[in-house]
């Protein structure tokens, strides 16, 4: 079999592919992108917990919130919600 005799082997050789300006790689796993939504909004959550912690005393009381509170939340897993462990614990007390 003479490989000169059939076109289609010549285009494939000789075709090259051209990677066009704008190039989209296949998009991630989904669950990858919710898993890092979810602990983006953790993360932005805790630190909005640790801007309170500058406030003075008297202000945190007007909000109602306790220093100590705030720090406990703070420093609880990264997986666990500071928010609803602050809740539960204001809950409790």
């Amino acid at each position: 079999m003479n490989r000169s005799k059939h076109p289609t082997l010549k285009t494939t050789r000789s075709t090259t592919r051209q990677v066009p300006e704008f190039y989209m790689p296949a998009m991630p796993p989904v669950a990858l992108t919710e898993g890092m939504d979810h602990w983006y909004r953790l993360w932005r959550k805790r630190r909005q917990l640790r801007h309170l912690l500058v406030l003075d005393d008297a202000a945190l009381e007007a909000l109602g919130l306790k220093r100590d509170d705030l720090e406990w939340a703070t420093h609880r897993p990264w997986r666990e919600d500071a928010f609803a462990a602050l809740r539960e614990r204001r809950e409790h007390a």
